[in-house]
């Protein structure tokens, strides 16, 4: 069925503490993978004198390799990293304690990670390159949460430290509000006026005594002939507004089933409220998403009344054996003494 999630709110609580937090819970695959220190690693770690300070500096060229920031004042590294990495050095993991309180050390250490390893802060001209990134990958994908991420992840394969999530999600909700506002002017231009009009129609009352929308979202349960012709009813009244698939082909899939869920979503007082444009764009993306959703029911029917057809016809067959099961023996019996007595007559006109 068709789900969306409001631009308003790009991360729900669980997303925003999973892409927070989400390394805390690394199993030990995900720890090597990210959190392995290389023989050069070793040797610039071990170069520090202290043993808190060899502790804290590998903890910080970890985080910022994954999540891509490094610790804030005050703030204890995870477990399973503290543990990750004390082991690797050899090194008790309460000396990270030590290494807490010392804040002038953590900041030379963030600068020399930064010059040694080639990291760099969130600036110009890395938020357009993110945000050109980012529209791109907004035309295949419609979540928020993936979007997000895929951002992070472009941060981090430039060793560039991300900025508060609360930034990314702005950037985000730009992003998408943009997309929309492109998706509803490029399908609102490809409509004539006759289209346009069929679509506001479908805020009136419908064959089923609802609104249109609310009448087609409701298609039949029960694989029926019955069920069939109703699918076949709306499937004709669907492709009777004129809506030909090229008005949708400027979105993504991923766009056109976002817009056809408003369509299932939302009630005709809304439509009435919407623009022009979002209100054609939403309701054309609505119709054609349900002419293919009623076909691959229909098919689905069909394929069902088929089948049962087949194991119908297959039982009576069956059925019919053993009814006449004794006659059928009968039949083979007299054949194989028939076979027996031609067998015996060749033999002795032989002999």
């Amino acid at each position: 069925m068709l789900a969306v999630m409001s631009t308003a709110n790009q991360l729900t609580d669980r997303q925003r503490a999973s892409i927070l937090t989400g390394h805390y819970v690394f199993r030990r695959r995900e720890m090597v993978r990210h959190w392995m220190l290389t023989e050069r690693d070793l040797a610039l770690v071990n170069e520090r004198r202290r043993q808190h300070n060899r502790l804290g500096f590998a903890v910080q060229l970890c985080l910022l390799r994954y999540p891509g920031w490094p610790l804030k004042p005050g703030e204890m590294p995870p477990s399973n990293l503290l543990e990750c990495v004390a082991e690797q050095l050899t090194v008790a993991p309460a000396e990270i304690r030590e290494y807490s309180r010392r804040a002038r050390t953590r900041r030379e250490h963030i600068q020399w990670l930064a010059s040694t390893y080639g990291f760099s802060g969130y600036f110009q001209p890395y938020p357009q390159m993110l945000r050109e990134h980012l529209r791109h990958e907004a035309l295949s994908i419609d979540s928020g949460y993936t979007l997000i991420q895929a951002g992070l992840e472009w941060l981090r394969s430039r060793k560039i430290i991300p900025p508060a999530l609360q930034t990314l999600e702005s950037m985000v909700r730009s992003i998408r509000g943009d997309m929309e506002r492109t998706t509803f002017q490029n399908i609102e231009a490809r409509l004539s006026p006759e289209q346009k009009k069929s679509l506001d129609g479908m805020l009136d009352i419908g064959p089923g005594k609802a609104s249109v929308p609310a009448w087609l979202r409701r298609f039949p349960r029960s694989c029926s002939a019955t069920g069939i012709l109703d699918l076949l009813q709306r499937i004709q009244w669907a492709r009777e507004r004129g809506i030909p698939v090229p008005v949708t082909e400027a979105p993504s899939w991923a766009k056109l089933r976002q817009l056809a869920g408003r369509g299932a979503r939302h009630s005709v007082s809304h439509f009435r409220l919407f623009s022009d444009g979002k209100r054609h764009a939403i309701l054309a993306a609505f119709v054609l998403y349900m002419v293919k959703e009623l076909t691959d029911r229909l098919i689905d029917f069909h394929n069902r009344l088929i089948g049962r057809m087949f194991h119908q016809a297959e039982r009576n067959r069956w059925v019919e054996f053993a009814n006449n099961g004794a006659m059928v023996n009968e039949k083979l019996h007299n054949y194989s003494r028939l076979s027996s007595a031609l067998t015996a007559a060749r033999l002795d006109r032989g002999n």
